[in-house]
């Protein structure tokens, strides 16, 4: 038989087993995005897995620039055509902004690596099941903001290049920077010969690639902030219940109004 020890051991364990199980289910999924996008810190990081991250994050930017380079080589092109000029800069935007947040969250690699070890803290430290629903809800929220936003992104890039297929695009054509017999989805002038089949499909594939990873680094960051602010209201939430409760515990009040003061401080943190 059990002892009263052993019983508050196993409960223990049972409770954090449990906690554990929550925040595997509330960030796995921004995880698995930042993963894809070599900027997940793992834990006790050797050099060897951060020089492959570095590479991993490296060649991204890389298949980006398969469609920045020519898009703005494009544009220089254009620049006597104000109307090529402003649909070279509405496609080319969105990839210089994914590549600009790319870079950003690279460079607060170790700001992000902390906030989610306080999210860690967070869903293991000791808490009600008032306070447990609570997070959960956030939890629910963000990750539905998260797989909106992914499907978002991946129609989009579907309808960005899927009308190749029937040899038109959601751009103007033109004589300057398109090439008879080898249409792409995006403005762009390349330094070799695309005319020919195999050049012609490699650079489609490209330009697919390069299209993917913006949408998900423009997207994925996006997302990666909403379940930062949507985690931060969760715990406001939980500190304004901690507060409309305590005057109703006389006995603990300078205690739990210590904890609470300290708990605000570092939510503001």
């Amino acid at each position: 038989m059990n002892t009263p020890v052993e019983k508050l051991q196993t409960k223990r364990k049972s409770i954090e087993q449990s906690s554990l199980e929550d925040l595997e289910w509330a960030i796995s999924l921004n995880r698995v995005i930042l993963q894809g996008l070599g900027l997940w810190t793992y834990p006790n990081e050797s050099q060897l897995r951060t020089a492959l991250s570095h590479i991993h994050l490296g060649m991204i930017g890389v298949c980006m620039c398969f469609l920045i380079v020519p898009q703005t080589m494009a544009m220089f092109k254009v620049l006597s055509v104000p109307m090529l000029i402003v649909d070279n800069v509405g496609h080319n935007l969105p990839f210089l902004s994914a590549e600009f947040k790319l870079a950003l969250l690279w460079y607060n690699k170790k700001d992000v690596a902390h906030i989610f070890e306080l999210i860690r803290e967070d869903w293991l430290m000791e808490k009600s099941s008032y306070e447990r629903d609570v997070m959960i809800k956030y939890a629910e929220l963000y990750k539905m903001l998260t797989i909106g936003g992914l499907l978002s992104s991946l129609a989009t890039t579907t309808m960005y290049h899927l009308p190749i297929a029937w040899n038109t695009v959601s751009r103007t054509v033109n004589n300057i920077t398109d090439v008879p017999g080898a249409l792409f989805a995006a403005q762009t002038v390349y330094a070799y010969d695309v005319t020919q089949t195999k050049t012609y499909r490699l650079t489609l594939i490209s330009q697919y690639v390069g299209t993917v990873f913006a949408s998900l680094s423009y997207t994925g960051v996006d997302v990666l902030f909403s379940m930062f602010v949507m985690h931060g209201c969760g715990q406001l939430e939980i500190l304004a219940g901690r507060i409309e409760t305590m005057a109703s515990e006389q006995p603990n009040l300078k205690h739990r109004l210590k904890n609470n003061v300290e708990r605000h401080c570092s939510l503001i943190e």
